[in-house]
């Protein structure tokens, strides 16, 4: 059975019916004992889903669409549950660390007194104490006697947990206790030692003023003794086919993430949580369900698989998620207003003021309001135009028909009307039902990739031979230490003008070296360099130093700008992917690095998705779809261990058998998009395999690559008789697979004085079994000064200085690429093509490198760019402003701009008059003729007769 069951389950193999069928006659042609029926799998299949409560549910939208869903409250619980993720849930921000999570961030760490109980609201001693329960804005007793009212709690890098509060004293004069300083203090918060009920047991009696008087905090009430924790949730949708064809069947599809798991784990399939799907309702309806299962009044009951017990959790809509500008209640980025971050829109009360105005039922109205602010609401729209039908003005009132009535008190009757209508029409909006128009999502945004312009400016005045060309240096490029894979340069150049993001992620990394030799302008050479130094920086993972981060990123943005200005300054005002840019500082400061909020893990698990479509029934597809999907959420939590409530009111998991399988079978975590980074141990060694081992002596091994008397490290014996084999890869403290022919920095001298020094891995070589491995490095010097073409750290080999380092030593993969341009490489070299897993006979052409060793430290690099950073010295990293007077260049530019704009506008004005004048002309001369001249058979078995003569 559960065999069968993981079968059924595995999220990128999926399996029909027939295809269940079909194992299932197998195994009982085989003689497999106790296998079940197809039915009996089914039904247990539904008894374990309702057990576990991953249970699917039907929603109508407000706008009468239904639609299934998966509620996050359901799915959440499980984590709470769950061996392998509740220890890596973290409930407090954290501070004094480097930015890298969510919970890192400003806006965790900085909340309003209004907003004090959307962060967590309880904290215990889990050790001494674990059913103390202690709450914000809820008096406390310190060890010292003091007492205290806790504020947020958080964690401190240096203190631990800890917490923020005012120390509150007793006034003899009011009789009531008072904050006794405004200034916030930070307290450890193993100091507390009473609670505010422990407080009353004694028969304290206490007396606040009217802000502090609900205590205890209600939430203590509704916890009944229970742990309460808040957690935060991601919500992300997008419009994707269901379809494997080109024949695209929309789906509007909802997924969520648990924000306090780290973004490492939130990377992986494993923790993407899929919602609800509809091909009618729009991913606007769909976010009612989700904003009616999550909020600060809403708590579930869960159990906690760390601390043994049930608790209750709340999901709070952090509502900064990647969702589009109808989320946002934003008319789009071609509106008047088309960017929410500098001209705010998508209030409330403009969408309310435009549902007020649909009750005169004109049309044009609203429209000249949705212009004006650049507010546009999909779910209100929907209200609106309803509205607008059911108040027509045209409609006779009987006073309209006394002919006595004119001039002024004519108008004023019809105003009067007008205003009644508005009134009644508004009075019917609100009961559809009422508020379900004020529910609505605040903004968001996502860094978009700009390098498509780049590329589009680069190649369209490009022709045949330079696409030639630069495919040819594009083939040559190095790709060990981006985690690439490789490069195909051709079709890169064929289809230019369809590529996808894994295209522009290559470009964006290496594209810059290969424009030399007058293939392109200086200013587009310039573009192309802002353009990898920015993508570099806005891709770290963690921000150790926030200013000064934060002021170098906003010299790159404005480097990158400014070049687009001189070269177009139209395009930094249209296109939105450019205007977004200098946004970002605020944003990275109060949110977090933008890594935190790719999107392209949700991308990624849309195969998923599709791969359920296919095979659904089609005829709910909605229904069916989230039902399957439930299910391998429910498969995943027991194959895991995790803890579900029987229909005894018992916790209880799956057998010993069951929750070791994942464990014991990479393939399966593999399967179920599990990646567990334990695997790898830095400062480790992977043999290669036996044919490819060359076990010999110390001296055939390194093949007279250097002194055969250097020592070896940490006094390890040359014995003659000893054999070293040769491995594969060396584990680095970064958890990188460094292999020969891969760039590190690696200690020298870790013992005494450690110095990072750059080099090369020619070889690894380790005894028997992988012991006492030793990585042979070739040194490179690091110049103190940049290249002049590309801006970057250049190596050159140190002499012929070779080291023997430990495995330990390695600290981290980079990327380098051989200064082509310097060192005058050519087009000279050949290699045979690949096809099929076969080399063929045909060739293509490559760069031959010259012998120099020049190579150039590629600072574009997406890959470990914060490391690099903070290894080299500042000069070297620190970015250089592209225009010094950029106030005087801006002013020059918008001059220009003032004049070539109007021009261009009236231009485009013209074509498109044009355009309709000659459409309308043609379409005039096709109503002229109606009836063409339809060819005959006769004529067409002549024409085909004239083919053989």
């Amino acid at each position: 059975m559960f065999l069968l069951d993981l079968l059924d389950h595995l999220p990128r193999l999926r399996l029909s019916d027939d295809h269940m069928k079909t194992f299932i006659w197998i195994m009982k042609g085989c003689g497999a004992p106790d296998v079940p029926s197809f039915s009996a799998l089914r039904k247990k299949q539904v008894e374990l889903a309702r057990e576990v409560h991953v249970e699917t549910k039907q929603h109508v939208s407000p706008q009468s669409n239904v639609f299934y869903a998966n509620l996050p409250s359901e799915t959440f619980k499980l984590d709470f549950a769950n061996p392998l993720v509740r220890p890596h849930i973290q409930v407090y921000p954290e501070v004094g660390c480097p930015v890298s999570e969510f919970y890192h961030r400003e806006k965790w760490q900085h909340v309003k007194d209004d907003e004090l109980d959307l962060n967590q609201l309880m904290w215990a001693d889990w050790v001494n104490a674990p059913h103390k329960h202690f709450y914000i804005k809820e008096l406390a007793e310190l060890r010292d006697g003091r007492l205290i009212i806790p504020l947020k709690w958080l964690v401190e890098r240096e203190v631990g947990e800890s917490f923020d509060g005012h120390l509150v004293a007793y006034n003899s004069t009011t009789g009531e206790f008072e904050i006794q300083d405004k200034a916030v203090i930070c307290v450890k918060a193993t100091k507390l030692s009473a609670n505010y009920l422990d407080l009353k047991a004694r028969g304290c009696s206490f007396r606040f003023p009217e802000w502090t008087r609900e205590m205890p905090h209600p939430v203590h009430k509704i916890a009944k003794d229970r742990p309460t924790f808040t957690l935060r949730l991601m919500c992300w949708s997008d419009d994707v086919s269901g379809n494997k064809t080109k024949q695209f069947n929309a789906h509007h599809n909802i997924y969520v993430e648990n924000v306090n798991l780290p973004h490492q784990k939130l990377q992986q399939e494993y923790f993407v949580r899929f919602c609800s799907t509809s091909q009618h309702a729009s991913s606007s309806e769909q976010m009612e369900a989700v904003f009616n299962d999550t909020g600060e009044d809403r708590w579930h009951s869960a159990y906690d698989c760390q601390l043994e017990q049930e608790g209750i959790i709340v999901h709070v809509l952090p509502a900064d998620n990647p969702q589009q500008s109808e989320h946002c209640s934003h008319i789009g980025s071609k509106g008047n207003f088309s960017c929410r971050h500098c001209k705010a829109g998508g209030t409330v009360k403009e969408i309310r003021d435009q549902l007020y105005a649909a009750g005169l039922g004109i049309q044009d109205t609203i429209e000249e309001m949705q212009t004006l602010t650049g507010v546009k609401d999909k779910m209100a729209q929907y209200w609106i135009d309803i509205a607008i039908h059911l108040s027509n003005p045209a409609t006779k009132d009987e006073r309209l028909k006394d002919s006595k009535l004119t001039g002024e008190d004519r108008k004023r009757v019809k105003n009067e009307i007008k205003e009644n209508i508005q009134r009644e029409c508004h009075a019917w909006l609100v009961k559809q039902p009422p508020d379900r128009y004020s529910a609505l999502p605040e903004d968001s945004r996502t860094f978009l990739e700009r390098a498509t312009y780049v590329w589009h400016k680069t190649t369209s005045e490009w022709d045949a031979k330079k696409d030639e060309v630069y495919a040819i240096r594009l083939r040559t490029s190095s790709v060990d230490g981006l985690l690439l894979s490789p490069v195909r340069s051709d079709y890169i150049l064929r289809y230019k003008n369809a590529l996808v993001g894994k295209h522009f992620k290559i470009l964006q990394q290496v594209g810059a070296f290969h424009l030399h030799g007058g293939i392109c302008p200086d200013l587009v050479v310039d573009l192309w360099k802002a353009s990898g130094e920015l993508g570099a920086m806005l891709w770290y993972h963690s921000i150790s130093d926030m200013e000064k981060y934060l002021a170098d990123l906003e010299i790159l943005i404005a480097n990158l700008l400014d070049i687009w200005a001189v070269i177009d300054p139209n395009r930094i005002l249209t296109k939105s992917k450019l205007h977004v840019l200098p946004h970002l500082l605020q944003d990275i400061r109060r949110f977090g690095p933008t890594v935190l909020y790719s999107t392209e893990i949700f991308e990624c698990w849309n195969a998923v998705f599709r791969f359920c479509s296919v095979l659904s029934n089609h005829q709910a597809p909605s229904r069916d779809i989230t039902v399957t999907l439930a299910g391998m959420e429910r498969f995943k939590h027991q194959v895991s261990g995790g803890w579900w409530c029987n229909a005894d009111g018992q916790y209880i998991r799956a057998g010993e058998n069951v929750r070791t399988f994942l464990h014991s079978n990479p393939a399966l975590q593999r399967r179920l998009g599990w990646v567990d980074p334990e695997n790898l141990v830095a400062g480790t060694v992977k043999l290669e395999s036996q044919a490819k081992q060359a076990p010999s002596t110390w001296e055939n091994a390194i093949e007279f690559t250097l002194p055969c008397n250097l020592p070896l490290p940490n006094g390890q014996d040359r014995e003659v008789q000893r054999l070293w084999y040769h491995c594969r890869y060396v584990v680095s403290q970064s958890k990188d697979i460094c292999k020969p022919g891969s760039w590190v920095f690696f200690q020298e001298n870790p013992d005494s004085e450690p110095v990072m020094v750059a080099g090369r891995i020619l070889k690894i070589l380790a005894s028997a079994n992988g012991r006492d491995p030793i990585v042979v490095i070739e040194l490179f010097d690091i110049s103190s000064e940049q290249d002049v073409f590309l801006n970057m750290p250049v190596l050159t080999r140190r002499g012929s200085h070779i080291s023997l380092v430990l495995p330990k030593d390695i600290l981290f993969l980079f990327n380098a690429q051989h200064d082509c341009r310097m060192t005058s490489c050519s087009p000279t070299g050949k290699q045979y093509v690949v096809q099929e897993k076969t080399t063929t006979t045909r060739t293509e052409t490559i760069i031959a490198h010259t012998t120099a060793e020049r190579f150039l430290l590629n600072m574009h690099a997406i890959h470990n760019a914060a490391l690099i950073c903070s290894t080299l010295p500042r000069y070297l990293t620190k970015p250089i402003p592209y225009l010094q007077d950029r106030h005087e260049r801006h002013c020059e530019l918008a001059a220009v701009l003032r004049k070539t704009g109007p021009i261009k506008r009236a231009q485009t004005v013209a074509k498109a008059a044009e355009t309709r004048a000659r459409n309308k002309q043609a379409k005039l001369t096709k109503s002229s003729n109606p009836n063409p001249a339809q060819p005959t058979a006769a004529s067409s078995l002549g024409g085909l007769w004239s083919l053989y003569q």
